[in-house]
């Protein structure tokens, strides 16, 4: 007669066979699964509330320039200028308009978003949306990349900063020496602010002596 230790291992052996069979049953059938739906994102499609097609035309200036920071009609400029095709595709075969792209891309860079956002405004999944956009920042810079390697000089001379500099201090008259705004907006920037200081290190010092209390009478017990 067989010890029971001899049984428990041939019931071992049995039931990792029976495993690794029932694991390739199921790899096969989600396999053949997959391959008749399409794809795998036909198979299963991401699990997000239905939102409308983005569409630029029916945007608003307002919220083109507050958003992308330009209007509708200078983005598909800039679609055409950078070279953009009109078809764009990742090679994850992510397929969408070069326009939308160029917005997805426009829409991460005028301030910080997450996956939400990104999926609230243009519809679809938030994943895609940032595959997109960052294939369209990889294909900009290997196009641009020389240009901004090199700071442009050989356009950017200094004679041409100089002449940007009047032409800006003749249509504004603020300062002399500015060849041009970032985004071309104008945002605040954080200032030294002698009160505020001073109110917050009076807060520090008084934490500090609250500490300081606080030790010394630990140490006294």
């Amino acid at each position: 007669m067989q010890s029971h230790t001899a049984i428990a291992a041939d019931i071992s052996v049995v039931l990792t066979k029976l495993q690794q069979r029932r694991a390739a049953l199921v790899t096969q059938v989600v396999k053949t699964f997959v391959k008749k739906s399409g794809g795998w994102r036909r198979a299963f499609p991401d699990k997000e509330p239905a939102v409308p097609p983005f569409d630029l035309d029916s945007k608003q200036g307002a919220w083109c320039m507050d958003e992308l920071r330009l209007l509708s009609g200078d983005i598909r400029l800039l679609r055409r200028y950078l070279g953009i095709p009109i078809e764009f595709r990742t090679r994850n075969r992510d397929t969408c308009s070069g326009v939308d792209a160029l917005c997805m891309l426009l829409f991460r860079l005028a301030r910080p978003r997450t996956y939400r956002n990104l999926r609230e405004t243009f519809g679809g999944s938030g994943h895609r949306i940032g595959r997109i956009s960052n294939a369209l920042s990889i294909y900009l810079y290997e196009r641009f990349h020389r240009k901004l390697d090199s700071l442009d000089r050989e356009r950017l001379t200094d004679a041409y900063l100089v002449r940007m500099a009047r032409a800006q201090y003749e249509k504004n008259g603020v300062m002399k020496n500015i060849v041009g705004f970032i985004d071309a907006t104008v945002r605040p920037c954080c200032r030294f602010c002698l009160s505020v200081f001073l109110s917050k290190f009076t807060c520090f010092l008084a934490l500090l002596s609250h500490l300081q209390a606080t030790l010394l009478s630990a140490g006294n017990l």
